[in-house]
């Protein structure tokens, strides 16, 4: 199968959130957020920007990428009730965050990894993630259900947690090879009845939101653009 844009985008599409709700709202909220945890001091406010681009040309408005501190956060409309989620964190991006989001709007939100694995001594280790997050406080925290499989460490490990949803493949869970338990495949069937074609470039559509969260701390940041952030996982340079 193929991963989003050809995979030509990680590590920025490797890790990627949906929310149920409108995209410009949603936007608006986590600025809100961002503002309320900067409010004692006198930095400028979180900015947002309507993007009318295709997924590729917003994406690109969240680069270069920044460490330790996220930056930018793209909020994408897609023709569905979901609203996808990216930030310009690296290595990694941060749709676990979005945890926040699902219990303070009153909505569910998923978190979603999906990195093919490299082999042994590559720098880049494999890994399937579904995390579904709802409005109310469950046995942990806010999450509903998670199911993953990750190479931790060049040894494989699955773990799951929460209440089984009605299309979950469970019969898989019991596999004696563990990387038999859960895939990339099965995770996107998962996101296939929750009404997300999180693999589809077709299914972003509509205008994305830019949320720009510059503070004076960033400024010690540590900028990677894209093919440096490829590079150190031993990928190719990915798009121009």
């Amino acid at each position: 199968m193929s991963l989003l844009l050809g995979d030509s985008w990680a590590p920025v599409t490797s890790e990627v959130g949906f929310i149920e709700g409108d995209a410009s709202e949603l936007a608006a909220f986590h600025a809100r957020w961002l503002d309320g945890l900067a409010a004692a001091s006198s930095e400028r406010p979180t900015q947002v920007t309507e993007l009318s681009g295709a997924l590729e040309t917003n994406l690109a408005a969240l680069l270069p990428l920044t460490k330790p501190l996220r930056q930018r956060f793209l909020f994408q409309s897609t023709d569905s009730a979901w609203t996808a989620y990216f930030d310009n964190g690296t290595p990694f991006a941060d749709a676990a965050s979005l945890s926040r989001v699902a219990r303070d709007v009153g909505c569910r939100a998923v978190r979603v990894v999906a990195i093919v694995d490299s082999g042994p001594s590559a720098p880049r280790r494999g890994a399937a993630i579904w995390e579904l997050y709802g409005p109310t406080k469950t046995e942990f925290l806010n999450y509903v259900r998670t199911v993953s499989l990750a190479n931790d460490g060049g040894k494989w490990r699955f773990d799951v947690g929460g209440t089984p949803q009605p299309f979950e493949e469970t019969e898989r869970y019991q596999a004696k090879r563990m990387r038999d338990r859960f895939d990339v495949e099965m995770l996107e069937r998962y996101l296939g009845a929750l009404g997300i074609r999180a693999f589809d470039e077709s299914f972003y559509v509509g205008s994305g939101w830019l949320v720009d969260a510059y503070r004076d701390a960033m400024a010690r940041n540590v900028e990677v653009t894209l093919a440096e952030a490829r590079g150190a996982l031993g990928l190719d340079t990915g798009p121009a």
